[in-house]
């Protein structure tokens, strides 16, 4: 098998990508490869998957559909993932539909993880499974104060916009 390739930091999850190489968690019944052309919708939002993906090479977008108020759509980008990446693991804590969809921008490889397999494995490894999920959680925290911080600018210059804030 030849080996992933990316860079782990503070915010990839490099205890999953070990994970790939654990004997018991076998590639074809847990995991599989996958290679993705350019421009190629990943998760679609709206929809259900009970996937998550880690990125091996190549670059994404996850994007955001709006509605203007003219019926117009735009589709923003909301963040780039890139080799080392994890996504859709919101899949492993509720089976709610995605919130976003992710798109390819260049072709990618990708390891396809099928969750409610890995929570199996994870709640039988719980040695394995802890730190996994530990990381997960970290990630998931970060993501969710850029966010935080993102939507309150939106806000704040939503309001300086349209002159709302010297009514405030």
């Amino acid at each position: 098998m030849e080996p992933v390739n990316y860079t782990p930091d503070g915010a990839r999850l490099d205890k999953l990508f070990e994970l790939i190489t654990h004997p018991g968690f076998i590639e074809g019944e847990y995991w599989f490869r996958q290679e993705v052309a350019a421009n190629t919708a990943v998760i679609k939002k709206g929809e259900h998957s009970e996937k998550l993906y880690l990125v091996c090479s190549g670059r994404l977008s996850v994007q955001e559909d709006l509605e203007l108020a003219d019926d117009r759509h735009i589709k923003p980008g909301m963040a780039e993932l890139a080799d080392g990446d994890v996504f859709g693991e919101l899949a492993l804590f509720d089976q709610e539909p995605h919130s976003c969809s992710v798109v390819t921008l260049t072709e990618v490889e990708l390891i396809t993880i099928n969750a409610e397999k890995l929570l199996n494995f994870l709640s039988e490894n719980s040695e394995i499974g802890y730190p996994i999920v530990f990381q997960m959680m970290q990630q998931l925290a970060g993501r969710f104060r850029k966010i935080s911080k993102r939507t309150a600018a939106l806000f704040a210059w939503g309001l300086k916009a349209h002159g709302i804030e010297s009514h405030l």
